[in-house]
């Protein structure tokens, strides 16, 4: 039995087809025109953009421990992402990590 691409489309969930749809940027001036008064929040953020912000805390911040990086990242990102994000980083080559448990500090290599 084939199976072509509309049905395997109709098939996807809500939450699936989510994550496939890329939502073009809004202007700040349309916001401000409509007196907006949402906040943002880093929650949703991309896992390759999350990557991108440990590097750059780290890179500022030598030494850094997970619970600062967590909390210049931003605490509404939960520290269970970023603690997946610096374990692939130091998997790929981009931190190195000195020290133990929670006397672990991350640095660039």
């Amino acid at each position: 039995m084939a199976v072509d691409a509309a049905s395997c489309y109709d098939a996807l969930t809500a939450c699936e087809q989510a994550n496939t749809v890329e939502l073009a940027p809004v202007e700040a001036v349309l916001l401000r025109s409509l007196d907006f008064v949402g906040g943002t929040t880093l929650k949703r953020i991309k896992p390759l953009r999350l990557l991108a912000l440990i590097v750059e805390d780290v890179g500022r911040y030598p030494q850094s421990r997970i619970g600062d990086i967590h909390q210049r990242s931003g605490l509404e990102i939960p520290r269970s992402r970023i603690r997946r994000g610096i374990e692939q980083l130091l998997k790929d080559g981009k931190l190195h990590s000195e020290g133990i448990r929670s006397g672990t500090r991350y640095g660039l290599p």
